[in-house]
């Protein structure tokens, strides 16, 4: 949790912002590494996913910062929409980017356990991939997707 805290005061320094309440963060996980070339039948996010995402948040709140972790920070970078303020966060351990990630107030998820879990310790708003499973797939039949994606999280 210092780590969050620290992480996040750094980006705040560096964008300076002056205060916590004049700003909306978003935690932003995009679920990558093994799942691209997998055949378990995810789908993985795609730039329209995270454009849709991002428009969401950025049309319902004024001041809006978005922070991403991923385990495929190059793509990442290349396809997270550059029209909103974006920081990447690299910490090298899997339990302060989560930490900072649930230090947001609201969430985008792609697919993955570690992502629903930064939806659900967020609190907030959670946008996910609605079509998360390709159609067909072992995946598919064994998605119960009343029981994963909470009635109020919105599905992109």
């Amino acid at each position: 949790q210092n780590t969050a805290e620290q992480t996040i005061g750094k980006i705040f320094q560096k964008r300076k912002i002056k205060s916590r309440k004049s700003i909306t963060l978003v935690g932003v996980h995009i679920r990558r590494g093994d799942k691209v070339k997998n055949n378990d039948g995810f789908n993985i996010a795609t730039p329209e996913f995270l454009n849709r995402s991002v428009n969401y948040y950025a049309e319902m709140y004024a001041t809006v910062l978005f922070l991403v972790i991923s385990d495929g920070m190059d793509w990442s970078q290349n396809n997270m929409p550059s029209h909103v303020p974006v920081e990447f966060i690299s910490l090298g351990k899997r339990e302060f980017y989560m930490a900072t990630v649930v230090a947001c107030d609201h969430t985008i998820m792609t697919i993955g356990t570690f992502g629903w879990w930064i939806g659900y310790l967020t609190g907030g708003e959670v946008v996910y991939v609605k079509d998360a499973a390709k159609k067909g797939s072992r995946f598919e039949r064994i998605l119960n997707s009343e029981d994963h994606f909470y009635p109020l999280w919105v599905g992109l």
